[in-house]
C-alpha cells in the first residue's frame, strides 16, 4: 500500500506533481456552503501549492465530472428553492432554461479562469489492452480506475477526499480520516 498524507504534512510531501480529483476542485471552486471547513482546508492547500510552485494536474474526465456535478448541484438547489416538481422540470429542462444557461456560464468561467490557468490538463490515451485491464469488478468505479492509471503512469500524488480510493495503490494527500487510516 502506498502512503497517505494528511493536509498538515504538505511540507513533507515527496511529490510536487499533484493530480486533483473532481471532489477537491468542487470543494475549492464551487463550495456548496459559505462556511465549509473542508472547502477552506483544501483552498488553503491549493494556495500553498501555488506559492511553492507545485505542478498541478487534472484531466478532461475530471473536468467533465466537475462541470456536470456543479450543474447538478445547482439544479437540485433550484428545484428545492422554487418548490418545483422535479418530475415536471427535468435536469435537461433546467440546463436549457435561462437559469441553467446562467449557471453553465458561471461554471465555464470558473473552469477557464480558475482551473485552466493553474492546472495542466493531462489525458492518457488508453488502448484496448489498457481498458481490458481496468474491466475488473472491485470497489472502484471506472472513472476512479482511469485516474489511478494516470497517477501511476506519471507518478502523481492524488489529492482527493473520496473514500472510494481507500484501496488504491497510489500515494494520496487528503483530509479524509477514512483514507488516512488505510
Amino acid at each position: 500500500m502506498k502512503a497517505r498524507y494528511p493536509l498538515e504534512a504538505i511540507e513533507a510531501l515527496p511529490h510536487h506533481s499533484v493530480f486533483f480529483d473532481a471532489n477537491i476542485l468542487i470543494y475549492i471552486f464551487w463550495p456548496t456552503t459559505t462556511k465549509n471547513k473542508i472547502s477552506e482546508s483544501y483552498s488553503r492547500i491549493l494556495a500553498k501549492m501555488l506559492r511553492k510552485h507545485f505542478s498541478l494536474f487534472t484531466n478532461t474526465l475530471v473536468l467533465s465530472e466537475v462541470i456536470n456535478r456543479c450543474l447538478r448541484l445547482e439544479y437540485d438547489k433550484y428545484i428545492q428553492n422554487e418548490a418545483i416538481d422535479f418530475m415536471k422540470f427535468k435536469f435537461k429542462d433546467f440546463r436549457s432554461s435561462p437559469e441553467g444557461i446562467n449557471v453553465q456560464t458561471d461554471i465555464f468561467n470558473m473552469v477557464k479562469e480558475q482551473i485552466l490557468c493553474n492546472f495542466n490538463i493531462v489525458d492518457k490515451c488508453f488502448n484496448n489492452k489498457n481498458i481490458t485491464e481496468l474491466l475488473t469488478i472491485n470497489e472502484l468505479d471506472f472513472n476512479d480506475k482511469l485516474i489511478i492509471s494516470n497517477c501511476i503512469e506519471n507518478n502523481y500524488l492524488l489529492i482527493t477526499n473520496d473514500k472510494d480510493f481507500i484501496h488504491a495503490d497510489i500515494d494520496i494527500f487528503t483530509s479524509n480520516p477514512v483514507l488516512l487510516a488505510s
